[in-house]
């Protein structure tokens, strides 16, 4: 599948403000469906990466599921952006897991990755890098984490998120920490997920 880009050149003036938006403070936009709310999201990561001069290892991209990343690799190319970049937030939460805090990942009763857990761990660990927290305790000694690395905060010059209105309070918090800053499109009208964030919640 491949994406069709709309040149930064053919948006309207209202989107390209939207791309140059200042990155001093976190920003969330909102969109209904068919906005090109996503592409001006690939457009600003190409807009901060130069004119901030951040290399691509210093910012990230998050989407929902690994068919939307899918379907944007075609853009990434068109926009000198490494697929490195980009991932499902789930898949970078699992990787994030297992490198800084164990290989061996929480399971639901269907063996499936228990994501809550997991999401809370890294949370946990993001706050607590000192062993001092009352549920990194009690989530060691439920699961036996020996931790391998320290986490060194913020990981990221600048992170974007497609449909941020499908993020929890906790997937939320942890992309505010791992960052300088975060810009999330939404369209809370359009909501897939029941935990998924408000336009309210998102603000705050």
């Amino acid at each position: 599948m491949t994406t069709v880009l709309v040149a930064k050149s053919e948006l309207t003036p209202a989107q390209q403000r939207v791309i140059e938006m200042s990155a001093t403070e976190n920003r969330v936009v909102f969109g209904v469906t068919g906005t090109g709310k996503t592409q001006l999201l690939l457009h600003r990561a190409r807009y901060l990466s130069d004119s901030l001069k951040v290399p691509s290892n210093r910012y990230h991209i998050f989407v929902q599921n690994n068919i939307m990343k899918g379907y944007l690799r075609s853009a990434l190319s068109l926009l000198n952006i490494p697929e490195t970049s980009l991932s499902a937030f789930n898949f970078w939460c699992l990787s994030f897991y297992r490198y800084h805090i164990n290989t061996i990942v929480p399971q639901k009763e269907d063996y499936s990755p228990n994501f809550e857990l997991i999401r809370k761990s890294i949370l946990s660990k993001i706050r607590y890098d000192n062993n001092s927290s009352f549920f990194d305790n009690i989530f060691q000694s439920i699961w036996g984490i020996v931790k391998n690395s320290s986490v060194s905060v913020p990981i990221y010059d600048f992170v974007l998120v497609d449909d941020g209105n499908e993020l929890d309070s906790t997937s939320l918090d942890i992309i505010c920490a791992i960052s300088k800053h975060v810009t999330v499109v939404a369209d809370d009208k359009h909501q897939i997920r029941e935990n998924g964030l408000t336009s309210t919640e998102m603000l705050i």
